[in-house]
């Protein structure tokens, strides 16, 4: 073990633990993200055209940019958007497939301070319909392909039909096409009296946090970049010579933080329109890539495909990202030969990204900022645990389970607040450990470790995470009762085996003045609910309890899940295949049991 470094107690760190550290606290000190030094994304993809013009940028589907090209390229929207009165702080919704357009726009509403609100292709309807009014969105920007989605409820948008614009294609007369209008647009630097600023609102991040629908997170210039540079530059240096291959979406936060990484490096990023298990390795060996990121399901699709001879050999050495369990970690690093593995916790609403940097497996980082506090929590009374006085109680030994919070006063912390006033209310603490102090709520349940190691254990709320995306019960419920047939729902996550994460499960109520059709069920949640967001279990049940607080309850739902052994209710899953609900039996239930439906 290396040197130590100071958190109440003494513990051993890594020297590389203690070098990223020294370099972190460096860059703090230095002010490069003061609140009113002038940057973003825009204006570091311009600073790198600058220094690198002619080195390859970003790659997708047989199309390569040098730095130079890409900086152009984000000028057009930029100077286009300007030509239109853009200002500062407006509001874009980016509704777009994975593609070269999504970085440009991306970054190209960054370097003039226009707001660009990440929406997630998989949505549709309500869902839909929610997010891009509570981004309140000055325009819309589609891709030809999605553009049906929004036609759909067109008249229930805040955005008048002037100002969704679609790209890639001819859209009908009333929506302006962008295509010719952005290449004829000017490509130098747009010069700007007041360019965007670290403090400032770059992105609207959608999330349910752990209760309720989904919120708008508004994310600033610096969160993302110092939190990428902190992953990529500092804890686990990269450099120009590297390549980068991310097959996630760009709206979602980790996908958006691995392009911030490879734009810091000044090294080639290569896009992948969605992510493939069997083409992984062959692109990654296609592209000679050196930094791969995963979300929770891609090791383990990885290393749940056939084993072959060549699986080591790749030019990998880097695999960055959330949610690789212990398990699996020595197994897939040996198997593919990673050199390092570097697993981060992160939320959208900011607070103290945790880093493994010593690379133990199953850990999500050390507790050593005193602005991050593990507070112990009651899972069977789902509250907090209180001293004697009131105060809320340090996790301190090893094994004890508790929820993240990060200090509102601590100036190395930043937040990331919702629009929705009442909902950032809701995530605050105050009174904690002393009068007056105010905290935020991660909502995360961990367990302590020796040496303050954490391992992260679950969500807590109305929020499961499935397929890398969080699912929230609410939501869904409120699209569940929508149809006739439903009197009642209660929606939560169950463990499948194999699988990370909660599948959606939903126990309904129904309603005796309709007859249940399944083919007309199956229609409703296609249409009407992510495909992440479609319960993967039905539970009938006679009546739905609810707690002292007149909330649903879900804990008995939880504990019983899918076992048809436990449960006299008709229990059904459904077949992703073929898009149908089949009564669990015997015979299915083993096969669930042993992994062996695929969900």
């Amino acid at each position: 073990m290396g040197t130590n470094i100071v958190h109440k107690d003494f513990i051993d760190v890594t020297d590389k633990e203690f070098k990223a550290l020294e370099k972190f606290f460096e860059v703090k000190a230095s002010n490069k993200y003061g609140d009113n030094v002038p940057g973003g994304l825009g204006l570091l993809i311009e600073k790198r055209a600058e220094e690198i013009p002619e080195r390859p940028a970003v790659h997708f589907e047989g199309v390569e940019l040098t730095y130079d090209e890409l900086n152009k390229s984000c000028n057009q929207v930029a100077n286009f958007f300007l030509g239109r009165k853009a200002e500062k702080g407006m509001t874009c919704a980016l509704f777009l497939e994975t593609s070269l357009d999504y970085i440009k726009f991306l970054a190209g509403l960054a370097k003039i301070g226009v707001v660009s609100a990440l929406i997630n292709t998989e949505l549709k309807k309500q869902q839909l319909q929610h997010v891009i009014n509570i981004s309140d969105a000055d325009w819309i920007v589609v891709h030809k392909s999605l553009l049906h989605k929004i036609e759909e409820m067109i008249e229930d948008l805040n955005v008048a039909e002037k100002d969704i614009w679609v790209v890639g294609g001819e859209g009908e007369d009333r929506f302006l096409n962008l295509d010719l209008p952005l290449k004829e647009a000017a490509d130098n630097n747009p010069e700007l009296a007041d360019p965007p600023r670290m403090q400032e609102l770059a992105w609207y991040l959608f999330t349910s946090g752990t209760t309720g629908t989904s919120k708008a997170v508004k994310s600033k210039y610096k969160t993302q970049l110092l939190a990428s540079e902190g992953v990529y530059i500092i804890a686990s240096p990269c450099s120009r010579d590297d390549v980068f291959y991310s097959p996630l979406p760009l709206n979602h936060v980790w996908g958006l933080m691995t392009f911030c990484g490879a734009m810091h490096a000044g090294a080639k990023f290569v896009l992948r329109r969605k992510f493939s298990a069997t083409s992984y390795w062959e692109d990654v060996r296609k592209h000679n890539a050196t930094v791969g990121s995963y979300i929770g399901e891609i090791p383990r699709y990885l290393y749940n495909k056939p084993a072959l001879p060549d699986d080591a050999d790749n030019p990998l050495r880097k695999f960055v990202g959330l949610g690789l369990k212990a398990d699996l970690w020595e197994k897939f690093k040996e198997r593919f030969a990673i050199d390092e593995i570097v697993e981060v916790y992160g939320a959208s609403e900011g607070g103290t990204p945790l880093i493994n940097i010593a690379g133990l497996p199953g850990m999500i980082g050390r507790l050593v900022n005193p602005g991050s506090v593990l507070v112990k929590y009651d899972i069977e009374n789902d509250d907090f645990i209180y001293d004697e006085n009131g105060f809320m109680m340090r996790c301190e030994e090893p094994g004890e389970l508790g929820v993240l919070i990060f200090s509102k006063k601590d100036p190395s912390i930043n937040i990331n607040e919702y629009t929705n006033k009442k909902a950032t209310d809701k995530k605050l603490l105050s009174n904690v450990f002393e009068e007056g102090d105010a905290w935020f709520n991660s909502g995360d349940l961990f367990r302590f470790h020796e040496g303050r190691w954490l391992s992260f254990q679950d969500r807590l709320g109305d929020t499961f995470r499935w397929k890398s995306e969080n699912v929230s019960t609410q939501e869904v419920e409120s699209v569940l009762i929508n149809y006739p047939a439903i009197e009642l729902a209660v929606v939560y996550g169950v463990e499948v085996p194999n699988m990370p994460g909660r599948a959606c499960m939903a126990g309904i109520k129904k309603n005796p003045d309709y007859k249940w059709d399944w083919d007309d069920f199956n229609k409703y949640v296609t249409a009407n609910l992510a495909n992440f967001a479609i319960p993967m279990f039905i539970r009938f049940i006679d009546k739905v309890e609810l707690t002292p607080t007149h909330k649903l309850k879900r804990s008995h739902l939880i504990e019983e899940a899918y076992d048809h052994n436990k449960i006299k209710d008709p229990l059904f899953y459904r077949d992703c295949a073929k898009e149908e609900y089949v009564l669990i039996d015997d015979k299915s239930a083993d096969l669930i049991k042993n992994g062996k439906i695929s969900f």
